[in-house]
């Protein structure tokens, strides 16, 4: 093992980041936010580091192809959360009651009482 290699490993991927990484976010851009394109490529670029030894010279479409697995894998996540939010938000009515509303309804409850005979 060459003392080099780390260095040299990733001195190729940084160049390898460079020449694919604009249409790699191209692609991404045009599925999410920002902030989310940012987290996405980040990961894909995680992935292709971790598989490097094995990335073809034109890693494009691979890198493709890993950033769509990584979006399904985000919206299926944002999906999970909304539905978590939708819940808990659902829970929150039936948890803690409205103390205002119950107050008003115990003053109304108490006013007819009063007029009974």
């Amino acid at each position: 093992m060459d003392i080099d290699e780390p260095a040299s490993r990733e001195a190729e991927f940084r160049a390898w980041y460079e020449r694919t990484s604009p249409r790699v976010y191209a692609y991404v851009r045009r599925y999410c936010t920002d902030t989310e394109c940012d987290d996405v490529i980040a990961e894909v670029y995680m992935i292709a580091w971790s598989r490097s030894p094995d990335q073809p010279v034109d890693g494009v479409p691979w890198l493709i192809g890993t950033a769509r697995n990584v979006l399904a894998n985000a919206w299926r996540a944002r999906g999970r959360r909304q539905e978590l939010t939708s819940y808990l938000a659902g829970l929150d009515a039936v948890a803690a009651p409205d103390c205002a509303s119950q107050a008003i309804e115990r003053t109304d409850l108490l006013r007819a009482i009063g007029r009974l005979k």
